[in-house]
């Protein structure tokens, strides 16, 4: 999404508010498992303070991911916030990050009079993905034996094994309690 910004740049103290869309990809969100992405929804608030652009967003999207623990795809809600620092650099470094003296104080360079932001929705979405979505908070899991999927319906397989370190005392315990 590119957000003109000549306008703001001959305003000290200016500030905009902007809204659109940045299209999304299951590529773009690092998670391979997505099904299908919505466009996100951005709203962000733009800020000149003394030749720095600042650049205050958030974003929201759904996918259909598979759940982590049984398999079933849903719907997933994803917001993120974010907020980003821009200095009109020199001629080739659009896009570059560098990080003050202070070593805290970051900073990401703009050519001409638009600034790319699809970089940062797609990094504050990224970040706010589950690393092991769950269709439920309750969710049962497929049976480690058959594969049965544990929400629908439960299944008769013996699934309490025992650590082969122990196998030889639980033998033992086996053979004395006929004693």
């Amino acid at each position: 999404m590119l957000v003109d910004v000549s306008e703001l740049t001959k305003t000290p103290g200016g500030e905009e508010v902007r809204k659109g869309t940045v299209a999304l990809s299951a590529d773009d969100l690092a998670l391979a498992e997505l099904r299908t992405v919505e466009p996100a929804e951005v709203r962000i608030r733009l800020r000149n303070v003394g030749g720095t652009i600042i650049v205050e967003g958030s974003a929201s999207t759904r996918a259909v991911v598979p759940c982590a623990r049984c398999g079933t795809e849903f719907p997933l809600s994803v917001e993120a916030s974010w907020e980003t620092t821009y200095r009109r650099g020199p001629e080739g470094t659009a896009g570059t990050v560098e990080t003050g003296e202070d070593g805290q104080t970051e900073w990401t360079f703009f050519e001409g009079n638009e600034i790319d932001i699809t970089p940062d929705v797609v990094q504050a979405l990224s970040l706010a993905l589950p690393m092991k979505p769950l269709c439920r908070p309750d969710c049962r899991g497929l049976c480690p034996v058959c594969g049965q999927n544990l929400n629908e319906r439960s299944c008769s397989c013996e699934t309490q094994t025992v650590d082969p370190r122990w196998a030889a005392l639980q033998e033992f315990a086996r053979k004395t309690k006929g004693v």
